[in-house]
């Protein structure tokens, strides 16, 4: 008898913490107060942390590197300042934050040299969290989107980023 009810104790407890734990709202927030589509994505929590040291458009520390890069990452900022892009950053590895308040001074600013064309990013993946940036296309001759979030993209969060 005490075999049976422990058995059967057993078996509501397990059941009970995985309905529990598919309820979505006790998933964590991908930063405090978010909200909205995207508001659990994983970003690159628990990975490394990738650092932006330089406001090149591409090569070593650059931000365009820390996009491209595999794996859970959280791109910070040791430079504050203008990045001028000479083509579109792809982000098509998933589990990404972009910590764009961790820049001195004014932040950073993505916008195309003369001619660009298409969107500033596009975000080709899962997972992504785009934080405290500034797109800007400029007169570039061609109005597109600063940002282009394509499917299959899901649980993808844009917060205090001002895009024009």
């Amino acid at each position: 008898m005490n075999t049976k009810c422990l058995g059967l104790g057993f078996l509501i407890l397990l059941s009970t913490t995985v309905a529990s734990s598919s309820d979505p709202n006790l998933l964590v927030p991908a930063f405090p107060g978010a909200e909205g589509y995207g508001a659990v994505s994983i970003g690159g929590r628990g990975g490394r942390v990738i650092e932006v040291t330089s406001l090149a458009d591409s090569g070593s520390g650059t931000l365009r590197e820390a996009l491209e890069a595999f794996g859970a990452r959280t791109v910070v900022f040791r430079v504050g300042g203008v990045i001028t892009l000479s083509t579109s950053i792809s982000v098509q590895n998933p589990f990404v934050t972009v910590a764009g308040q961790t820049a001195p001074g004014d932040g950073i600013t993505l916008r195309f040299q003369s001619g660009g064309r298409g969107a500033l990013i596009y975000v080709r993946t899962h997972d992504v969290i785009l934080r405290y940036l500034k797109l800007r296309r400029g007169e570039t001759g061609y109005h597109g989107d600063g940002l282009s979030i394509l499917n299959p993209s899901e649980n993808v969060i844009v917060d205090h980023c001002t895009i024009t």
